[in-house]
C-alpha cells in the first residue's frame, strides 16, 4: 500500500508507452504526454503527433538501430545519422518537430544491443543530430531498462526507469528501484511503468500515489494501451482489459493538477 497524496503535484506527466492505430483519439482526454514508437510507421507517427498536440516522447530506434539478417538483437545502423536527420527534417517540414520534448533512443537498451558499446555510439549520433535543430533545444533523453542486466550508458539519460511487471507495485519499494534511485545523478529523474495490459493487470493507483509523493518521479507511463498480437497469442491492452477505467481515472487525476501543456 502506498499512502494517498494529500496534495497533487503540478509537474507530473502521464502517457502510455507506444501508440497503435487510433490510440490518440482514444486516450487524449486523460494524458498530458504522448509517446510514439513508430509502430504504424514513420508517417503515421507524424499524424499522431499533430493530432495529439502534446509534449511528445519519440522513439528513434527505427532510424538509428537495425536488426542484422536473422539477428534477434540490434546493431547500430550504418545510416543512423542521415536517417535520423532526414526524419527530423520531415517532422520539421510538417510542423511536428516542435512537439518533441523527449527522445527515447531504444527500449530496454541493456538487453537489446548485440554490442552494448554501440548503444553509446548511437546516443552520441542522436545528440549530434538533435543539436542541429533549434526546436529540439532542451530535449530530454529517456530509457526504460530491463532488470535483467546492468544499466548501460545510464549517465546519458535524463529520465530512467525499470520494468518488471510480474513484481507489480512491489517494484516501488523493492531493491531494484531503491538502488536506481540511490544512484541517480544530479538532475536525473525516474519514470514508472505499471504493467496495465490484461496479462499483468497491475493496479495503477499505487504507482500514481508513489509518483505524487516522490519528487524524483517525472513520468508515469503505463504499458500499454493498445491490443496487440504476437504470433498465436493475443494480448489485450488496457483499452480492452479489466482496469481500463482505473487507468483513465489515474490519468485524469494527474492532469487535473498538471494540465496538458502547449509545446
Amino acid at each position: 500500500m502506498v499512502p494517498v497524496p494529500t496534495v497533487l503535484r503540478t509537474d507530473l506527466l502521464y502517457g502510455y508507452y507506444g501508440c497503435l492505430n487510433e490510440q490518440v483519439a482514444e486516450t487524449i482526454n486523460h494524458i498530458n504526454l504522448f509517446m510514439d514508437s513508430q509502430f504504424n510507421g514513420p508517417d503515421k507517427t507524424v499524424q499522431n503527433i499533430l493530432a495529439a498536440k502534446l509534449p511528445t516522447m519519440l522513439d528513434v530506434s527505427y532510424q538509428v538501430f537495425a536488426f542484422p539478417p536473422g539477428g534477434q538483437l540490434r546493431i547500430l545502423s550504418p545510416q543512423a545519422e542521415p536517417n535520423l536527420r532526414a526524419y527530423f527534417l520531415m517532422l520539421q517540414s510538417k510542423g511536428a518537430l516542435r512537439y518533441i520534448k523527449f527522445i527515447y533512443p531504444l527500449d530496454e537498451p541493456n538487453i537489446s544491443m548485440e554490442i552494448p558499446a554501440d548503444l553509446l555510439l548511437g546516443i552520441t549520433i542522436i545528440k549530434r543530430v538533435v543539436a542541429e535543430f533549434p526546436e529540439l533545444t532542451g530535449v530530454r533523453y529517456v530509457a526504460i531498462y530491463s532488470t535483467a542486466s546492468p544499466y548501460v550508458a545510464v549517465d546519458q539519460y535524463d529520465i530512467i526507469g525499470i520494468d518488471n511487471y510480474d513484481e507489480k507495485s512491489g517494484i516501488l519499494t523493492g531493491p531494484e528501484y531503491t538502488s536506481l534511485k540511490a544512484h541517480l545523478l544530479p538532475g536525473q529523474k525516474t519514470i514508472l511503468v505499471p504493467g496495465g495490459a490484461a496479462r499483468w493487470s497491475q493496479d495503477p493507483v499505487p504507482f500514481v500515489n508513489f509518483a505524487e509523493t516522490n519528487p524524483e518521479v517525472a513520468i508515469v507511463m503505463p504499458f500499454l494501451w493498445f491490443d496487440s498480437k504476437d504470433g498465436s497469442d493475443s494480448t489485450l491492452g488496457i483499452r480492452s482489459g479489466p482496469l481500463k477505467q482505473v487507468y483513465i481515472n489515474a490519468g485524469k487525476l494527474i492532469i487535473s493538477a498538471s494540465p496538458p501543456a502547449s509545446p
